[in-house]
């Protein structure tokens, strides 16, 4: 789905890494899901950042070592 959507809209070319829910075992608030997209990225967690709409969200990307920005309240959270 997440890849066909992001043909049509043409933006694929936008990201070094797409992961989605049905790419990981565990999911939110599971960190999985963000270092799985550090790892292909080739970048290091610390120097990541989330954009999450949700608490398990949040609560993932600071698991994984993340700052996360809430975009609900425009906030950074850092890890």
């Amino acid at each position: 789905m997440i890849n066909m959507l992001m043909q049509k809209l043409d933006i694929g070319h936008y990201f070094d890494a797409i992961v989605s829910a049905d790419d990981v075992a565990h999911h939110k608030p599971h960190p999985e899901t963000f270092l799985r997209c550090a790892e292909l990225a080739k970048v290091e967690p610390t120097r990541c950042i989330v954009f999450e709409d949700a608490d398990l969200g949040v609560q993932a990307g600071l698991s994984a070592g993340m700052d996360v920005f809430d975009v609900r309240t425009q906030e950074i959270i850092k890890a």
